[in-house]
């Protein structure tokens, strides 16, 4: 299991990730096609777990969740 913490907007996972767009991020969201659990690994040992999407409040497009951990929190194959 992941060490909870809160999910974060994928503008700034990629921030966290050290990605310099939040377009990667969401590319290879779409390649993989957004299963929650999706893991994106980083460079600087950190990754993002997808968790699914959350409603804004005042409507629009919505908001595709993140969670960032270290990649050593991962579960192990």
């Amino acid at each position: 299991a992941l060490p909870p913490n809160d999910p974060l907007p994928t503008a700034k996972a990629a921030q966290a990730l050290g990605l310099r767009s939040p377009a990667s991020l969401l590319n290879f969201g779409a390649r993989h096609g957004y299963s929650p659990g999706l893991v994106k690994r980083a460079a600087n040992g950190l990754a993002a777990v997808y968790r699914g999407e959350a409603q804004r409040q005042n409507g629009g497009k919505a908001l595709r969740l993140w969670s960032v951990v270290p990649q050593s929190a991962l579960p192990q194959p």
